[in-house]
């Protein structure tokens, strides 16, 4: 039986018998522009270590997220979306990455950020 932690589109952050994938750091934002005397657009951060170990392809983890940059999903903590209808993906950085002596990607860090369109 799988746990959710997190999920955006078809993208889940979960905790299985063959696959663990945590969250490492959740942030969400949003702030009040004086000049504009509006609000800004909601912002959500987050990052997660993946391991070979643990059941994940590293590299196509990392691929798989720069195909998704621009598209937009709702953004769900457990069972509930957290924020707007909507989240795009603007950013998805990966460091560290380490790799073994036989190019194998062993594991990384990947940073993501969203802002409601």
């Amino acid at each position: 039986m799988a746990s959710v932690i997190c999920k955006w589109g078809k993208k889940k952050w979960k905790i299985t018998p063959k696959q663990i994938k945590p969250l490492d750091d959740f942030s969400y934002d949003q702030s009040y522009n004086v000049d504009k005397k509006k609000k800004d657009k909601r912002k959500a951060n987050l990052s997660y270590t993946i391991y070979l170990e643990t059941g994940n392809d590293v590299r196509k983890e990392i691929t798989s997220w720069y195909k998704l940059l621009g598209k937009k999903n709702g953004l769900y903590i457990g069972k509930k979306r957290f924020g707007p209808a909507k989240m795009r993906l603007d950013s998805a950085k990966s460091s560290p990455i380490h790799v073994t002596d036989n190019g194998r990607v062993h594991y990384a860090t990947i940073a993501l950020e969203f802002t409601e369109p």
